[in-house]
């Protein structure tokens, strides 16, 4: 049993010096919710405490959702540390109810855990604090920012040291290594029930997805995903590092709510580099909790390279992007935008199927991707039909902006929008809440008015994309 400590308090061991996660004379708080994986954290912590000189503390955070269960828990982790001779903090949380609109039940406790770890850790002049992630979580971790569309920052999954100060000593050891070790060390620890609760996405990562994975596809699969983890993080690094060099030479166009860049110096460089450029740039002007999806950043790309047609993008969190001759400007938008603007201008992204409302209309559309013959298609300005492997992907709700123009049937050149309204009398004040669908290329619908003529479906389309409003 004595080959089991060893092994483990060598590989962790390894883990803290590869990645420097402790100072000899350092202060730790250990998060202890009684878990097999807290508790042993805490006593493998307390093994190396005389090599590194350390000062450790215990926190256990109650839920309160759980009710005996988790008092149980909270009388077990005071007597385990009573007779480990480790001083315990305790904390309680909130009321659930003044979690924010749209935030999960899990990442509200995790955030509240989070914010009573710093502050405890605060309070005791304790410079980490040590989580007992381990192999397998990091595994779980991985797989669902995969199935969430994650790129690089997301699969690059849970790192051995954040922000300077949480530290994951074992991140890299197997919940067979954690379990063995207990038992070795006779150890004892409780289990959480919502565990097994398959409600929450991870638990069915846990219970369903992963098992399957390593019966039918590699029996070392969660190995494989935390070695993935680590690929990822080279790359992750490597594009965030050269974005903030790229960004270092416009520092003189930088300024507190936004950025100019030169469209030629941005457009040359490699894609990937361009949305990491975005990322930071958006991430630091979006408020807390607020992001820039890669749907949204495409656009900005998309309105960099067009020569002509829409200059100007209203994206979530307040930031608008807008080309102004050889300069793109990303900014707050209330800093420059006018309050006819900002009540005026709008821009859905379109997803196939789905329905879409646009409250500047006040008008909800409704898009379908439809495989049989409907030819000929009913002429009607409540909906429209299209090729759909004519279009150029994404497509997008947006409004009219000056110079827009349109290719209609029967004209050799395109018209302008506003010489369409004026054909059409749409009122002055209303036509800048006409939705307008738009591919990469091209306007393919006045909703309500007229369509398009390059992706207009025909007898000869084999998938049909219908548009109609609801």
């Amino acid at each position: 049993m004595e080959n089991v400590k060893s092994s483990l308090l060598k590989k962790v061991k390894r883990t803290i010096e590869e990645h420097g996660l402790l100072e000899v004379g350092e202060g730790v708080l250990v998060a202890l919710s009684g878990g097999a994986d807290s508790v042993a954290l805490l006593k493998i912590l307390l093994n190396l405490a005389l090599d590194y000189q350390l000062k450790i503390i215990a926190c256990h955070v109650n839920h309160r959702l759980r009710g005996e269960e988790a008092n149980r828990d909270e009388a077990f982790v005071a007597k385990l540390c009573s007779e480990m001779g480790v001083f315990l903090v305790r904390r309680r949380l909130g009321n659930v109810r003044v979690k924010s609109k749209g935030e999960s039940l899990e990442e509200w406790c995790r955030k509240e855990r989070y914010t009573h770890l710093e502050e405890v850790a605060k309070e005791y002049c304790l410079s980490k604090i040590a989580l007992g992630h381990h192999l397998q979580d990091q595994a779980e971790t991985v797989l669902f920012n995969l199935l969430r569309g994650s790129g690089f920052a997301g699969l690059r999954g849970m790192q051995p040291l954040r922000e300077g100060k949480f530290i994951r000593p074992l991140l890299y050891v197997k919940k067979e290594e954690i379990l063995s070790f207990l038992e070795a060390e006779r150890v004892p620890y409780v289990t959480d029930s919502t565990n097994l609760d398959e409600r929450y996405t991870r638990n069915r990562i846990r219970h369903s997805l992963i098992p399957y994975l390593k019966e039918y596809f590699n029996p070392n699969v969660e190995e494989v995903l935390a070695r993935t983890a680590k690929i990822m993080a080279l790359c992750d690094d490597y594009l965030r590092k050269e974005a903030k060099e790229a960004l270092l030479k416009w520092r003189n166009t930088a300024y507190e709510d936004g950025q100019v860049i030169s469209l030629k110096e941005f457009s040359s460089l490699p894609i990937a580099l361009r949305f990491y450029i975005l990322k930071i740039l958006f991430d630091g002007l979006v408020p807390p909790g607020r992001s820039i999806g890669f749907k949204h950043m495409e656009m900005v790309i998309t309105l960099c390279d067009k020569v002509e047609g829409t200059k100007y993008l209203s994206l979530p969190g307040g930031i608008s992007v807008r080309r102004e001759y050889d300069e793109l400007i990303i900014e707050k938008r209330k800093r420059w935008q006018s309050s006819e603007d900002e009540s005026s201008s709008f821009l859905y992204p379109v997803t196939i199927p789905g329905t879409i409302y646009v409250k500047e209309a006040e008008m909800g559309l409704s898009f379908h991707l439809k495989e049989e013959k409907v030819f000929p298609f009913p002429e009607n300005r409540k909906v429209a039909f299209f090729d759909y492997d004519k279009l150029t992907l994404p497509l997008a709700i947006r409004n009219a902006e000056a110079g827009d123009r349109i290719y209609l049937r029967g004209m050799g050149e395109a018209k302008r929008l506003k010489c369409l309204f004026i054909d059409e009398k749409v009122p002055k004040e209303r036509r800048r809440k006409i939705p307008l669908l738009v591919d990469r290329k091209s306007i393919l619908w006045v909703v309500g008015l007229r369509l398009g003529v390059q992706a207009v479906a025909s007898e000869k389309t084999r998938r049909v994309l219908q548009v109609e409003i609801v």
